[in-house]
């Protein structure tokens, strides 16, 4: 068993080098007690991917020792008690099998051409000359996740509605953080109250009136007779915002440092773009924020000689995980041509990322895109990268500069 003596990931130390951290960390043991936060971290493949799917583990924060029932009445308490991290069994199955519909291949290749769009369009707004630097973090990646997702949703292009959909769509991805101070959680729930009732209202406009967008898929999905409901609906979308807009924020950002400091990859990619669809999974191994995915235990259980108790947060780290030398070799090496097939970013088992081919097409257009702007020429100013306070879930990047 460790503890924060050998791994503290909200230090400075983890947050400039989290691989170094992890894999000293890994030497040690698979799994670390983090006493200030009463949590534990996990940094090995192995033990990541076998809580992915471990019975005695669950996504649903309700679980949690220290969890804290909402407000009455409120979204927050209707989402907490009916999400998809709520539904277990046949339940779980039945609302998956309806959702996929809208989430096959050919429902996303369908949406390509609004994704290509979107990256566009903000590239096209980067005029800079040869030798000017530029944050490609807030011209370019933090800002084209969110609007990708309101586009596919139907939201009307580059309006005010368009705008406070971008503003809002944070809510989701935060409220999955069990570690937020009562402030800041209440700012979530009182965003998560205006976005709901947002895509709710969306959501009864499709019923009226079906467009080609994935509102109307996911009202439209059948199997069998057997339709979501429009809380179904509401909970889907607000899960796909969680997952496909502060994430893909993170991996692309993340993404476009790791070829800036690897020149040899960011040359072979312009060479090869053939290998652009695994070049993302490849880049989010390499890394993607230093990630951490929480999971609580529903019952006192051993991992790799750990004992957890019962209601006690583990955060899997998926760094940690894609850096493990047991599984990938020289894994402190990006290396775009690279067998991915043992990547497990989008998680594993029941709960495997409902959107990842929507984020996967999305990560791509935005890399395609980006070699627009950027080349093995351009420059990435270290000294200027900026990130956000370090937290067990995501560390953003604030700032990144990069002289064209």
């Amino acid at each position: 068993m460790g503890d924060t003596a050998i791994l503290d990931p909200l230090s400075d130390e983890y947050r400039h080098d989290p691989a170094a951290c992890l894999a000293r960390a890994r030497d040690v043991a698979p799994l670390h007690f983090l006493a200030g936060v009463g949590s534990w971290f996990v940094v090995s493949y192995r033990e990541v991917s076998e809580l992915f799917t471990h019975p005695s583990f669950t996504n649903d924060m309700r679980a949690w020792e220290h969890y804290r029932t909402p407000r009455p009445g409120s979204v927050a308490e209707w989402a907490s008690n009916t999400s998809l991290f709520a539904k277990t069994g046949g339940e779980h199955t039945r609302t998956r099998r309806l959702a996929s519909h809208a989430f096959t291949p050919a429902a996303v290749r369908r949406m390509d051409e609004q994704i290509a769009a979107v990256c566009a369009e903000h590239a096209g707004r980067i005029d800079a000359t040869r030798g000017e630097v530029v944050d490609i973090a807030n011209r370019f990646t933090r800002v084209i996740p969110n609007t990708v997702i309101s586009r596919v949703m139907g939201v009307a292009p580059l309006g005010d509605d368009e705008r406070r959909f971008r503003e809002l769509a944070s809510a989701p991805i935060r409220s999955a953080n069990p570690l937020l101070a009562d402030d800041e959680r209440a700012a979530v729930d009182a965003a998560a109250e205006e976005l709901v009732a947002y895509v709710r209202a969306i959501a009864e406009d499709r019923r009226r009136s079906p467009r080609d967008d994935l509102v109307t898929d996911l009202v439209a999905a059948y199997d069998a007779d057997d339709r979501l409901s429009d809380d179904e609906v509401v909970l889907i979308i607000f899960a796909l915002i969680a997952a496909g807009t502060d994430t893909t924020t993170f991996a692309s950002t993340y993404g476009l440092r790791s070829l800036l400091r690897n020149r040899d990859q960011l040359a072979l990619l312009v060479e090869r773009p053939d290998l652009m669809p695994n070049a993302v999974l490849e880049l989010m191994r390499y890394e993607v924020g230093a990630g951490a995915l929480p999971r609580y235990a529903l019952d006192d259980c051993e991992i790799a000689g750990a004992t957890i108790r019962k209601g006690q947060a583990v955060f899997l780290s998926l760094l940690g995980a894609h850096r493990d030398p047991a599984v990938f070799t020289a894994p402190d090496r990006l290396d775009l041509e690279r067998d991915t097939s043992d990547v497990i970013v989008f998680g594993r088992g029941p709960h495997y990322c409902l959107g990842a081919n929507l984020a996967k097409a999305e990560l791509a257009a935005i890399y395609r895109q980006a070699l627009e702007i950027i080349s093995p020429d351009s420059e990435l100013i270290e000294d200027a990268v900026t990130y956000t306070p370090p937290s067990l879930m995501f560390t953003t990047i604030d700032a990144l500069p990069v002289r064209i």
